[in-house]
């Protein structure tokens, strides 16, 4: 689809503008967008793979967070996307993490406490 090789460009040419300006946590982002967008990408594979070095312990938290909450550990998840965010505070993928692991920890606090008034 054009759209998508269109979007994957302009993310990647984004990504690449941030990283040259030193903030490697946002070009991650943006990369991780494209890579969403299209991971057959060649050239986004290529970038994503020179900048994954420098933010690894980053997305090795992400990956923590996201494999924690595939397995309904949700205090798990949330831990690892709030030291994510400690790393990088504007984090928009720990940002909808948080909010979206939260969610889950409240909706399993209140079906336990339901089940608990029966």
């Amino acid at each position: 689809d054009v759209d998508v090789i269109a979007r994957v460009d302009l993310l990647i040419a984004q990504s690449e503008e941030m990283a040259n300006q030193g903030d490697y946590f946002a070009a991650w982002e943006l990369i991780q967008l494209a890579f969403e967008a299209d991971a057959d990408d060649a050239p986004m594979n290529r970038v994503r793979a020179k900048m994954a070095p420098r933010v690894a312990e980053f997305v090795g938290l992400l990956d923590r967070a996201e494999d924690a909450e595939a397995e309904t550990r949700y205090a798990a998840a949330l831990n690892n996307y709030l030291i994510a965010q400690d790393i990088y505070p504007a984090s928009r993928i720990c940002r909808i993490g948080i909010e979206r692991v939260s969610l889950s920890v409240l909706h399993m606090a209140a079906e336990q406490m339901q089940a608990n008034h029966l």
